[in-house]
């Protein structure tokens, strides 16, 4: 379905569930990386990996192509969920900004429209 959805519009997609940061990518692509929230749910509960894991594994594959597009969750709130699940939603929040910290570009989502929460469009050119 998502192949489908961005046929056309420049994006590569890969289906790599663990250690994105060793996908092989063109070094002038656009990445996709959709989502963030998934690729740390796969780690924690299937591999025992942790927030920091999964952001160095961003941070490499960011590295290795010209753009790097990730798509995540946030305003997640870890109020009345067990340990497992506050520990996620506290890893979740922690990679969210860091990535955000680390950004050029940073757009939410607000009632379908983009809305510039750092940088500008120039910087995606």
């Amino acid at each position: 379905k998502h192949r489908a959805q961005r046929q056309g519009l420049g994006f590569d997609t890969l289906e790599c569930p663990y250690q994105i940061g060793n996908v092989s990518v063109s070094s002038d692509g656009v990445v996709l990386l959709e989502d963030v929230s998934n690729l740390l749910a796969n780690a924690m509960f299937e591999k025992g990996g942790s927030s920091d894991s999964v952001f160095r594994d961003i941070c490499a594959l960011a590295d290795r192509c010209r753009i790097l597009v990730a798509v995540t969750i946030t305003g997640l709130k870890d109020d009345g969920y067990d340990e497992e699940t506050v520990a996620y939603i506290n890893g979740l929040n922690e990679i969210n900004q860091k990535l955000f910290d680390k950004a050029s570009v940073a757009i939410s989502m607000q009632e379908g429209t983009p809305v510039y929460q750092k940088g500008d469009a120039y910087v995606l050119v």
